[in-house]
């Protein structure tokens, strides 16, 4: 089975990446790609690494990472006009010949786009799409055979309009820490490493919380929206840029506790991808507590939970004056992630709905 994943990345991850590494420029495509994979943003290669052991063939290229798309394109004689993304993309997926298409980019990637795709790339029996946060219309994932999401509440709206869709969770993939140097100096005491976009279904919630733990806590901020957090009113010394890929990784690894949060379109559900990354690099993690975060992991005992922001704040000081039990939550959490919850068990999942829809 052959498996290509269409995604692209964050342009300022993207940007920082390449500014920090401008060498890359010229050399061969495979070698550009590589060294993006093993920085691990987002899903990275971790679906290359979680279908080999079931005899997967998969490509997941960063559709806007220009400067290694336009060398693939330049390595295999591809022209392209100022829609390059979807002109390379589209190259490459023909080059590929993909059983399997997994789009997770609804927003770039439209359903003209998707129509053009099938018709070009006889190869491919199913699209599957995935959507984990607010969208502006349906007609993409028209385009999907199957839609997958973490979130309950789209899984709704796409089952009363007759999509065919299915829950499917995050997970963790053990080549982070693989790649991830070991971790030996610790701090900050609590760290928050997520985004804060006001915008409706997104992090309203989120920003009444870092305000008041802001004020009343050790709390520290790693984000790219240091604007609107400073304009809800947290003090910018608290508050540090985005850090991405093993970066990222890297502080939650050194935080004695870290904070989790779910989006507005999600808060009564926990879906996230911070549960699994936290807790897969060994953090002791404080999340938001939902009704149905018992399937993932056990309370107080993998990770610690809140209701309120007062709750937060008393959970934070006890977890900061226990260091043994602190440190016994993150090592139980860490190993049901690594049981339970990572890409090699999310590939088999993800196998078994390939082959009941392909059937």
């Amino acid at each position: 089975m052959r498996l290509f994943r269409l995604c692209t990345n964050s342009q300022l991850y993207l940007d920082r990446f390449h500014d920090q590494q401008p060498e890359l420029e010229g050399r061969p495509y495979i070698e550009q790609y590589r060294k993006l994979m093993k920085d691990c943003y987002g899903w990275a290669d971790f679906w290359t690494h979680g279908f080999s052991p079931l005899g997967y063939e998969v490509w997941e290229p960063v559709g806007n990472a220009v400067v290694q798309q336009k060398q693939w394109a330049l390595e295999h004689d591809v022209e392209y006009s100022e829609k390059w993304l979807f002109e390379i993309s589209l190259s490459q997926i023909k080059d590929f010949a993909p059983d399997v298409l997994l789009v997770n980019d609804h927003h770039t990637f439209g359903k003209s786009f998707l129509d053009r795709v099938r018709e070009s790339c006889p190869s491919i029996k199913l699209i599957i799409g995935w959507c984990g946060a607010p969208y502006t219309s349906l007609d993409v994932f028209k385009a999907y055979d199957l839609t997958l999401s973490n979130v309950s509440s789209l899984l709704d709206v796409f089952h009363a309009k007759g999509l065919n869709s299915r829950l499917f969770r995050h997970g963790f993939s053990a080549t982070v820490n693989d790649r991830l140097a070991t971790v030996s100096d610790r701090g900050p005491d609590v760290s928050f490493v997520g985004s804060a976009i006001s915008a409706d279904q997104y992090h309203t919630s989120r920003l009444e919380l870092l305000e008041h733990l802001s004020h009343n806590s050790a709390l520290e901020i790693w984000s790219p929206n240091g604007k609107v957090l400073q304009g809800g009113g947290i003090a910018s010394s608290i508050i540090h840029g985005a850090v991405f890929g093993l970066d990222m990784y890297r502080t939650l690894a050194k935080s004695f506790v870290t904070l989790n949060t779910h989006i507005d379109i999600s808060l009564t559900y926990a879906s996230n991808m911070r549960l699994f990354e936290a807790t897969g690099v060994g953090a002791c993690l404080l999340t938001d507590w939902t009704p149905n975060l018992s399937e993932l992991f056990e309370e107080d005992v993998e990770v610690v939970t809140f209701r309120t922001a007062e709750e937060a704040v008393e959970k934070m000081d006890y977890l900061m004056a226990h260091p043994s039990e602190r440190d016994s939550i993150a090592e139980a959490g860490q190993k049901r992630t690594l049981a339970e919850h990572s890409f090699t068990q999310r590939a088999k999942e993800m196998d078994e709905l390939i082959r009941n829809e392909l059937a």
